[in-house]
Parts: C-alpha cells; sequence; structure tokens
C-alpha cells in the first residue's frame, strides 16, 4: 500500500502523524500546568496564610513568655512601672495573637485533625495568655504566694 503512494503523500502523512503526536504531548502538558496551578492556588490561598498566621501565634506566645520572665526579674528588683508597661505589652500581645488565631480560622483547614490541632493549640493559647493577667496582678500587689 505504501508503494502506490507518492513521496509528497508520504511526507504529508509523515507530517500529519508527527503534528498529532505534539498536539497530543502539548494536551498532556496543558492538563499538568493545569494540575500545578490548582496545587500553587492552595498553597498560596490557603497554606502559606495558614502558615503566616501559626507563625504570628507562635512569635506571639513567645513574646509574652520573654515579658513574663522580664517581669519576674523586674519584680524582684522592685520595678513597679516596668510590670505595669509588661502587663500592658501582654495586652496587646493578646490581640495580636486573637487576630491571628481569627484569620486562621477564616482560612479551610486541611483535615479534620488539623482542625482539632489547631482548636485544642488555640484553647491552650488563650488560657496562658489569659493567666498572665493574674500573674501580673499579683505581681503589682507585691504577692508572692
Amino acid at each position: 500500500m505504501l508503494k502506490r503512494l507518492t513521496i509528497g503523500q508520504k511526507l504529508f502523512g509523515a507530517l500529519g502523524l508527527v503534528g498529532i503526536f505534539i498536539l497530543s504531548l502539548m494536551s498532556y502538558e496543558v492538563s499538568k500546568i493545569h494540575h500545578l496551578d490548582e496545587i500553587t492556588t492552595v498553597m498560596a490561598e490557603n497554606l502559606l496564610p495558614s502558615v503566616s498566621y501559626a507563625g504570628t501565634m507562635q512569635k506571639t506566645l513567645q513574646s509574652a513568655r520573654r515579658s513574663q520572665l522580664a517581669a519576674t526579674i523586674y519584680f524582684y528588683k522592685g520595678n513597679q512601672p516596668e510590670i505595669i508597661s509588661r502587663k500592658e505589652q501582654v495586652k496587646n500581645l493578646q490581640l495580636t495573637y486573637n487576630a491571628a488565631a481569627q484569620n486562621y480560622l477564616a482560612l479551610d483547614f486541611n483535615s479534620p485533625e488539623e482542625e482539632a490541632v489547631f482548636h485544642e493549640l488555640n484553647k491552650m493559647g488563650k488560657e496562658y495568655l489569659a493567666s498572665l493577667e493574674a500573674y501580673y496582678n499579683a505581681m503589682i500587689r507585691n504577692d508572692t504566694q
């Protein structure tokens, strides 16, 4: 059958097959690029902000802990104004923590486990920050009991 075709027809047929192959390869690559676009969209809209908010929450808790330590040192040095200043700083840290937690909650969770862990850690963080109020008040009253 191929012997009856002219060279032009054979070339045209071969180029047609190569063209079909290239089109199918392009279609496959476009579908892969679409899949990568979906993944990067999820990362940009959910994962990166959640990491950012979680980092803010962690830094806030670390700052509160450092402030607590500094206030304790100032308590033993008898520096009441600095203790009051640290108490106000912790109130601002609570606001920052709560804002980051609310922003994190506004995002979609990737799994029920992630949501459960977040709620547990958020609860503990809020309890810790709330407990600092009594801690600072005791130091301001000079109550060491």
